[in-house]
């Protein structure tokens, strides 16, 4: 009787084994989660990205014909207003947006224009010095510049933080 037991009890514990090592099978990897450290750092616009520690998304590229307070552009260029969002993905506090140099055009013959500003919406002239933002907060920015009227860019580039990797987005 025992040995009867003891062979049930080992049929019983080898079904169990088959059940729980069936439901542990790997899920696919899907590049750009947020508990990944390495995600997705080029993309489009209106498409979120992802690289550890940052989430930024281009919410809108416009060339208007007057500036934000109905001003011309200068001879020779035309105006490029930048909507862009970005959220604190990491548990530190941290600082993102600022002045030029953050974010940069890019056209098809891969010269670079960084004269882009991040601007506040209701003093437009003055240039918005970086924020300090808490873990799982964010900041909406807006991104301003005349570039010359014969630059078309094909990408932006947008460098979030010191040391992080630059984001990409194909225009």
């Amino acid at each position: 009787m025992n040995k009867k037991l003891v062979v049930l009890l080992l049929v019983a514990l080898v079904m169990v084994s088959v059940a729980v090592a069936a439901t542990t099978v790997k899920k696919p990897v899907v590049p750009g989660g947020q508990n990944q450290l390495k995600g997705i750092d080029h993309g489009k616009v209106g498409e979120w990205l992802f690289n550890g520690t940052t989430k930024f998304i281009v919410n809108s590229v416009k060339y208007p014909e007057v500036g934000p307070k109905g001003e011309k552009p200068d001879a020779g260029k035309r105006w490029i207003a930048i909507e862009v969002e970005v959220k604190n993905a990491h548990k530190f506090t941290a600082t993102y947006g600022g002045p030029w140099g953050k974010l940069q055009l890019v056209d098809k013959d891969d010269q670079l224009f960084d004269a882009v500003y991040h601007v506040s919406r209701t003093a437009w002239k003055t240039r918005e010095s970086a924020k300090r933002l808490l873990p799982a907060s964010g900041l909406k920015a807006l991104y301003l510049a005349q570039i010359p009227e014969d630059f078309t860019p094909v990408r932006m580039i947008y460098i979030a933080e010191t040391g992080a990797p630059v984001y990409r987005v194909d225009l």
